[in-house]
């Protein structure tokens, strides 16, 4: 499983909701089952990225790269990164660069 949150985010705060489903599944030692990736420059909607698009990350490109990490690892075996932060990538921004790759 990979858990994808953004720190920005004021409806779901990353401290009562992923942190605390993060620390659930390490305490049940499922850890290794587990990636959790927090993404910088995240909010909970993209609705604003437009507006502030040198501090707003849209999450596609952040959605595509889990999703093709996570096919890798249960269909060919291949590890996703550890858990950690996910920088700003400088690519894959539909609304500030016109791509989406």
């Amino acid at each position: 499983m990979i858990t994808l949150h953004r720190p920005l985010d004021a409806l779901l705060l990353i401290a009562v909701q992923s942190d605390v489903h993060a620390r659930t599944i390490a305490e049940e030692g499922r850890s290794g089952l587990h990636r959790y990736y927090r993404i910088e420059g995240g909010t909970h909607g993209d609705s604003r990225n437009d507006t502030f698009p040198d501090r707003l990350l849209p999450v596609l490109p952040c959605y595509r790269t889990a999703f093709t990490a996570l096919t890798a690892w249960g269909e060919r075996g291949g590890v996703p990164p550890p858990s950690g932060t996910v920088p700003r990538p400088g690519y894959g921004d539909p609304v500030n660069t016109g791509s989406l790759t």
